[in-house]
């Protein structure tokens, strides 16, 4: 049975699911079928476009094939997640002294910024063996290996506390757990990817732990107007809003906290 037959025959099964109201039947049937859609983009519009990030604060990022977390296109077009684009921007006079990535999957964070700010080491984190395998090629293939740190489970030590400290953590839900108390993120700003879906509440409580300590800002997902791309001119419209997209459930959002005094723009 070809991919098509594949999706089809799961389309039908959907559509066919017993007791579900109607339109949620359907809400699931076109995600699987943007998803295939999308995933069929990348195959054509992959050769094409190479592997290199083309814009953004991570453009030059040699991203190799393939995304192990989410959608493809959308990184290599250098679209993905554009809502911190200025944050990760202004990383650059963070004065940070590492950098540590909670849930790096393929890479994509912990190697840009490897890239971005020279000479730091970079702590990256994965309980997934693909992911890991891929974020320790991304950082080969970019050249910047020796100081980018690949293991499988952050826990409290694992990285020094005691030097001025970038954190980007994405971790499906499990983000107060992963990160605890604030006194030990005292010299930290954190980039944190709320996951309120799977665990209802987690940005009020991670707001009211660590306002005390840092200034924190709730940045929204934002609509996916499609940017003037011109790699995908050629393309029908609705091909290239899937080609933007990035498979997300919902809208979610993200804290950007920064520890009192902070230097970094906020």
């Amino acid at each position: 049975m070809s991919d098509g037959d594949d999706v089809l025959a799961m389309l039908q099964t959907i559509l066919m699911r017993p007791g579900q109201p109607v339109p949620h039947r359907v809400g699931d049937g076109l995600r699987l079928l943007a998803k295939h859609r999308s995933e069929v983009l990348t195959r054509e519009l992959g050769p094409r476009l190479g592997t290199t990030v083309l814009r953004g604060p991570f453009a030059g990022l040699v991203f190799g094939a393939g995304s192990t977390e989410g959608s493809y296109l959308p990184k290599v077009l250098g679209t993905y997640e554009s809502e911190l684009h200025a944050v990760v921007s202004s990383a650059v006079d963070g004065g940070y002294a590492q950098v540590i990535d909670i849930g790096c999957a393929e890479g994509y964070y912990a190697v840009g910024l490897a890239r971005l700010l020279s000479g730091i080491p970079v702590h990256a984190f994965d309980i997934d063996p693909a992911s890991r395998a891929r974020c320790a090629a991304m950082a080969q293939a970019n050249r910047v290996a020796e100081r980018v740190t690949v293991r499988e489970r952050f826990e409290p030590g694992s990285c020094p506390r005691d030097r001025r400290t970038l954190v980007v953590c994405d971790v499906e839900g499990a983000e107060c757990e992963v990160l605890g108390p604030p006194g030990p993120w005292v010299q930290t700003d954190l980039l944190v990817e709320v996951h309120d879906v799977f665990a209802p509440g987690t940005g009020e409580k991670l707001t009211r732990s660590f306002e005390t300590t840092h200034a924190v800002r709730r940045i929204p997902s934002g609509a996916r107007v499609l940017p003037d791309l011109p790699e995908l001119h050629d393309l029908d419209h609705l091909d290239q809003l899937l080609a933007v997209w990035e498979w997300r459930l919902r809208d979610n959002y993200w804290l950007w906290m920064e520890a009192r005094g902070s230097s970094s723009v906020r």
